[in-house]
């Protein structure tokens, strides 16, 4: 598009200066005429007919109106040029906004990749069958080192119930939408004064005190006297600043919209429906649009809760845990060994030891 507009404005460059040229040629031409007829006229100065005068009267009139119309076309085509170059300039900006907005968007979309990846394991691991565990366990070696299950009892017992640490919250039900109050957007007004400077810049003032402020690069700015601030940019975007300290900036072509609170909270809302909390003391949780819900603590432990009742919890310790809705349990602990522990008491205290190594 950039290089269009500059063809654009290259092709009236040099239209501008063939008609210039041919004007300039016409007046030649005609002052030529003119003073070839003052001339002749001052030959025959006594014999000058009635029918002479007027024909002088009507080119003059013709070279006047001739040199009107050459001005108008001159102004015309002079906002033409200044139009062009506007255009050109706004879109340098989109294009900058944009190459912004892409980076932000590209390294979100790595993120999400990564955790959907993280989940997929997650899920795999889940749908072993239950056969296939039975074939597992029966083909332990039942003369397994009771020093090793004692090791294996006393790490259970360290990490038993600690996953509740870390409880996701439901944020799928807030609402992080851009909303304008109808207190601030009320068209109900009137204006009460304005004023135009010399760049173009445009002031008005409402019958509600709304300062509104159009600036030449076409961005709007509306402030409130509680500090209530509204900005919207000409790629459509639209930033918003509360009087709580609140900040909204709503990107209209990704349709994604970012909210910073007062406390360093961070929150973006994407097209797709899902929502990123960031804390400011570290801990990050994602509502995906399935409903799946993710907390990442700032310590390093991660819980998931998938819609059906799984739960995976992964502790600052490298003990991962998954419960499943039936009560069924697995650990998995740091150095290798996958516990499996059953309600009720299946096998020794309950336990059964499988050495995936």
């Amino acid at each position: 598009m950039t290089r269009k507009l500059q063809s654009d404005i290259a092709e009236f460059e040099a239209y501008k200066t063939k008609e210039q040229l041919n004007m300039n040629q016409l007046r030649e031409k005609e002052i030529k005429k003119t003073s070839q007829q003052k001339q002749n006229t001052g030959r025959r100065a006594k014999s000058v007919s009635k029918r002479t005068k007027d024909e002088l009267t009507i080119f003059r009139e013709s070279n006047a109106k001739l040199k009107e119309e050459l001005d108008i076309r001159e102004n015309q085509l002079q906002i033409t040029l200044e139009n062009t170059k506007k255009q050109l300039n706004e879109a340098v900006t989109r294009k900058s906004s944009l190459e912004q907005l892409i980076n932000i968007l590209r390294t979100q979309l790595n993120k999400v990749k990564a955790e959907n990846q993280e989940m997929k394991k997650t899920r795999d691991t889940k749908n072993i069958s239950e056969k296939l565990w039975n074939d597992i366990m029966n083909n332990i070696d039942k003369k397994t080192n009771k020093k090793q299950e004692d090791k294996v009892k006393e790490d259970l017992s360290e990490f038993e119930d600690v996953g509740n640490e870390y409880e996701c919250s439901n944020i799928a039900k807030e609402n992080y939408d851009l909303i304008l109050p109808d207190k601030y957007h009320n068209k109900n007004i009137m204006v009460v004064s304005q004023k135009v400077f010399d760049d173009g810049k445009i002031t008005r003032q409402y019958s509600n005190d709304k300062i509104e402020i159009t600036f030449t690069n076409g961005v709007r700015k509306e402030t409130f006297p509680d500090s209530y601030t509204v900005i919207y940019f000409t790629n459509k975007d639209i930033k918003q600043i509360n009087p709580n300290g609140k900040v909204v900036y709503y990107f209209a072509e990704a349709g994604t919209t970012q909210t910073t609170f007062s406390s360093g909270l961070q929150v973006s809302k994407f097209k797709s429906g899902q929502i990123e909390k960031h804390y400011p003391d570290g801990v990050k949780e994602i509502s995906f649009p399935d409903g799946t819900l993710k907390r990442i603590s700032a310590g390093g432990g991660e819980e998931i809760k998938f819609t059906d009742g799984t739960i995976q919890r992964v502790e600052r310790n490298g003990l991962r845990i998954i419960e499943y809705p039936n009560g069924d349990k697995e650990r998995f602990l740091p150095d290798g060994i996958l516990i499996k522990k059953v309600p009720g008491g299946k096998g020794k205290n309950g336990i059964t030891q499988i050495d995936t190594n």
